[in-house]
Formats: C-alpha cells, structure tokens, sequence
C-alpha cells in the first residue's frame, strides 16, 4: 500500500497504523501527491490520467505549482 496526502506529513501515522495492524507492505508517498504533481508524473484519477492535483489545505497551495493545479 502507497499512503499519500498533499506534502506527506499526515500519511505517516496512517501508514504507522496499517503496520500495528498486520499490513506487511506500506510505504508513503516521500514529498506527497504534490510533489508528484510537481515532477510532471502521471496522475490517474477518476475522469482517467490527469496532470492535475486539487488543492487541499491552503497553507500548502505554494508547494504545487500552478500549472499542475486543478480548478
């Protein structure tokens, strides 16, 4: 399992969590989805393969560029 949230920090005490449980097999996404976006890698997501993140908290909308922002 991937654990991932916009820049990473809040995914580790999940991915914490799945391993006290019994998950073998977790990691987390190292810069978050964000920082994926950033690097310009493909993003799958419900309408199919997108370049676009959806802002979360907008204490963080400057760790995303604009151009891999979407409306």
């Amino acid at each position: 399992l991937v654990i991932y949230d916009a820049v990473g920090a809040d995914s580790f005490p999940v991915a914490a969590g799945l391993l006290q449980r019994g998950y073998a097999r977790v990691q987390v996404l190292e810069g978050g989805i964000y920082e994926w976006a950033n690097r310009a890698w493909p993003l799958d997501g419900p309408g199919g393969v997108t370049g676009k993140v959806k802002l979360g908290d907008s204490r963080f909308a400057g760790l995303l560029k604009r151009q891999f922002r979407a409306p």
